[in-house]
């Protein structure tokens, strides 16, 4: 059975794609029951159906010209993501500090990605980024006047 979070993360893909609802049951009915009846619901998938059909809604996006650009955080802000968690990370090393940023994304926004992070939540990122900076900023001139 599909979580509820998957059951929303189809129907938001699929409005992103706008997606007919005869064709979204097309795709739906790729998958079976365990008797074999073609599914017509969302919410009749495995956890692991649910899974790999998100893959695919998520690819259709990937390859629809500039559907991804609507939907997702520009090149631009993800690299100011990056720069800002390279500042507020404590990782040593590029693929530390990749690893550290998706397991803040996904304990604090439900992102796994910062490729997958939406527009409207990109600019709470930035912001809570922004504010951790200025916390560690404060912190390392405190140690540095105490040191003094």
């Amino acid at each position: 059975m599909p979580t509820l979070r998957q059951i929303t993360l189809i129907h938001v893909l699929k409005s992103a794609l706008h997606l007919a609802d005869e064709d979204y049951r097309d795709l739906l009915s790729a998958y079976s029951l365990p008797d074999n009846t073609p599914i017509k619901s969302s919410k009749e998938l495995s956890f692991e159906q649910a899974s790999d059909f998100i893959t695919i809604l998520q690819k259709m996006i990937d390859n629809t010209p500039g559907l991804q650009a609507q939907l997702y955080a520009s090149p631009k802000q993800r690299n100011l993501i990056a720069y800002l968690w390279g500042r507020v990370s404590r990782a040593q090393d590029a693929v530390g500090r990749r690893k550290t940023l998706a397991a803040f994304l996904q304990n604090k926004f439900h992102v796994g990605r910062v490729d997958r992070l939406p527009k409207r939540i990109t600019p709470r990122v930035i912001k809570s980024l922004r504010v951790m900076n200025e916390h560690k900023q404060e912190s390392e001139e405190k140690q540095a006047s105490i040191s003094v």
